[in-house]
């Protein structure tokens, strides 16, 4: 009589189920990894719609006016549009004009946050930059342009996430040859995609942030690029 077989899996059956297993833990990580991602992109749009709002709410205040692009000083932010948006937060800043002040406005990228290039110490602080250019150039470091002087608002950059600057502290301002300059500090979803808000208030999902020195943006030269 032949002897009952154990029970148990064969060699070929276990290799099979592990590569069955191995296949379904792929296909899981893959799509938690794209939930992440479109999570982080959402988070950031959401982030700039609010920067918009905010804006728009110190511009009603301010005759019109943008506030100021840059700090008035290397590291002093007494004038910066970062700070200038605070009140309308239900915050109140600091009196020493230090970046701290705008350490928990809320308003971070989580993709940026958890760049290796961010230093530990910045990444509560808000790390999206405006255009330089809303800075007025009759006073660049006292107040912004008139909102009402840009004849192009769908085509105006305003704002997106920003490249690292000194001491790892996210950029407030950004310049038309930033995107030259730092090239491989921007598109921060997916490593290829960035968020970009424009006057009008509508934000795009570019796949490379330097399509802005294009058309149908780039008006002239590169430098004249993002002007009223």
């Amino acid at each position: 009589m032949k002897s009952p077989r154990s029970p148990g899996f064969s060699l070929i059956e276990l290799l099979v189920t592990v590569a069955i297993v191995s296949v379904l833990a792929t296909l899981a990580v893959t799509a938690m990894q794209g939930i992440s991602r479109r999570r982080d992109v959402q988070v950031c749009q959401n982030n700039l719609r609010q920067v918009y709002v905010l804006l728009q709410a110190y511009i009603a205040d301010h005759a019109g006016r943008f506030p100021p692009a840059i700090s008035d000083s290397p590291g002093d932010i007494t004038l910066h549009w970062r700070r200038a948006i605070l009140p309308y937060m239900g915050k109140r800043p600091g009196g020493s004009g230090v970046t701290a002040d705008v350490f928990d406005s809320g308003l971070v990228c989580p993709a940026m946050a958890r760049d290796p290039r961010a230093e530990p110490a910045f990444k509560r602080l808000c790390n999206f930059g405006v255009n330089a250019n809303v800075g007025d150039p009759a006073a660049p470091l006292e107040r912004g342009i008139p909102l009402a002087s840009i004849r192009k608002p769908s085509r105006f950059f305003l704002a997106t996430e920003s490249s690292f600057g000194g001491s790892a502290i996210p950029r407030e301002a950004i310049r038309p040859k930033d995107f030259n300059t730092y090239s491989n500090q921007w598109n921060y979803h997916d490593q290829r995609f960035q968020n970009v808000l424009f006057a009008d208030g509508h934000i795009e999902f570019f796949e490379n942030a330097r399509r802005l020195i294009m058309a149908p943006y780039a008006v002239g030269k590169a430098e004249d690029l993002w002007t009223p």
